[in-house]
């Protein structure tokens, strides 16, 4: 039988690893939906876009690739 201390770090341990994978689902995500729009613009924009934004700024690159879509109508 395990004391309450070890069976709650288990838990914190746990919940951490959960929150962890959680955080690298979402990120995962948030890239596959702006690797879809990307996909959607020109290849020049393409181009751009993955030379502006070689790292995970999601928020900067999502407002990029709207504009992008914009100019090119």
């Amino acid at each position: 039988m395990l004391s309450i201390e070890v069976q709650l770090n288990q838990a914190l341990a746990e919940n951490q690893q959960l929150k962890n994978t959680l955080h690298q689902e979402r990120l995962l995500h948030a890239q596959v939906t702006l690797e879809e729009r990307i996909q959607a613009l020109s290849p020049a924009s393409q181009e751009r876009l993955r030379k502006a934004f070689p790292g995970t700024d999601l928020g900067g690159l999502k407002q990029a690739a709207n504009v992008e879509r914009r100019g090119v109508r």
